[in-house]
């Protein structure tokens, strides 16, 4: 008399999983390390192309703040600044 397949399943059922395990590990540690390759390597594309863009912009920010601190400093030297009065202004009285 042959045991159920069912018992035959049951009792293969863990030996064969670590087997299929085993034979997929070293595809998917092949997988990880082509997927981590390609990341770095897209970062690097990246920041390489948005460097120069990201440089000029902090040049072109450090000019308006620095017209924007003179403009300032013109203003507390000399000239009043006084709020206008209009429906639109917080300052209206």
């Amino acid at each position: 008399m042959l045991p159920a397949p069912a018992y035959i399943l049951e009792a293969l059922e863990d030996p064969l999983i670590q087997a299929v395990r085993m034979s997929i590990l070293p595809m998917m540690d092949e997988v990880r390390t082509d997927v981590e390759n390609l990341v770095l390597q897209k970062n690097s594309q990246t920041i390489s192309a948005i460097a120069p863009r990201i440089e000029f912009v902090s040049k072109v920010l450090v000019k308006i703040s620095d017209k924007l601190d003179k403009e300032s400093g013109q203003t507390a030297a000399g000239q009043q600044n006084t709020p206008v009065a209009g429906p639109n202004n917080a300052f209206a009285q």
